[in-house]
């Protein structure tokens, strides 16, 4: 293939050879092979930047820990389990009609006048800057009862190990399907102490309330989740007695309350009692006897005794 120049500055002339053949030519403009080049440049930086871009993605996927897709996964479940519960529990509630309005006329008869109600004495409401604080925020309360609880605690234990006082127990997801997910608090109580797990559960005193159910240690199960809390270092054990559990959901209502006693450790369980040996009664003791003294000599014939 030989390439040569056409007169005109914007052609190349190409000819061809085959073979014993005539040349064939034809001629090229150099705008085309200009926008040819453009566009396999452009091409090329695309799929350059398309590489760079899935390189970092796939770095990015690889140090992402894919539990928290699956708990979002089961959250979204449950909520949907819970939307359909509602629903279900919707529709077989009898459908409450409106109150229908009394007639115009009513029998003098049946009209009796109604006493008014005896004053009751009241205690005066106390401000509500008198309350100190609530354990929990206002409006805490139970989760609604479906039929059935969804979670139960199984194998509560307290110990000491050395001054560290640990907490284990178990939960279990009670119902055939479905998951639950929600947060857990624990609080170790005494005459003298008060710890809380996890850090960070104890609101400010300017909130109003002592424990934040939203900073609680997040779960999520569909059949069994191992609970290992360690509440931290106590100087005196006798400050503490027992340990309370709160499981919250994740709308902040209360599914389980449960108090767990705190077992003595093997050196503060006290001896068992030795049996009592019988003992052999003691003979009674005998009077005690004076010494005998000499009897004093009668006194000679003719002589009398001095009177003392």
């Amino acid at each position: 293939m030989i390439q040569s120049k056409a007169p005109d500055a914007d052609r190349i002339t190409v000819l061809v050879f085959k073979d014993n053949f005539a040349a064939r030519t034809f001629k090229v403009s150099l705008g085309w092979i200009s926008r040819l080049g453009a566009l396999l440049g452009v091409i090329l930086l695309i799929a350059l930047v398309s590489t760079v871009f899935a390189l970092k993605n796939y770095r990015a996927l690889r140090h992402t820990d894919p539990s928290h897709v699956n708990e979002l996964e089961q959250e979204l479940a449950g909520l949907k389990s819970a939307y359909q519960a509602l629903e279900a529990k919707k529709a077989a509630e009898p459908e409450i009609k409106p109150a229908e309005t009394l007639p115009a006329q009513v029998p003098a008869a049946n009209m009796t006048a109604a006493a008014p109600p005896a004053p009751v004495a009241t205690q005066a409401e106390a401000p509500a800057t008198a309350e100190l604080f609530a354990s929990f925020p206002k409006g805490t309360q139970a989760a609604p009862d479906f039929g059935s609880p969804t979670i139960a605690i199984d194998s509560p234990k307290v110990t000491w190990s050395g001054r560290n006082l640990q907490v284990r127990f178990n939960i279990q997801y009670v119902q055939t399907q479905g998951s639950q997910q929600g947060r857990i608090v624990l609080i170790a109580r005494g005459p003298r102490a008060l710890l809380g797990y996890p850090d960070g559960i104890f609101a400010p005193s300017a909130s109003g309330y002592l424990v934040s159910p939203d900073k609680g240690e997040y779960f999520s199960l569909s059949r069994f989740r191992e609970v290992r809390a360690d509440l931290g270092t106590v100087v005196d054990r006798g400050s503490l007695r027992e340990v309370e559990a709160y499981l919250f959901n994740q709308h902040g209502q209360l599914l389980i309350h449960r108090t767990i006693p705190i077992e003595a450790s093997p050196a503060e369980r006290p001896a068992p009692a030795r049996k009592a040996t019988p003992v052999a009664p003691e003979p009674p003791a005998q009077p005690a006897t004076q010494p005998d003294t000499p009897a004093a000599e009668p006194p000679a014939s003719g002589e009398t005794p001095n009177a003392s």
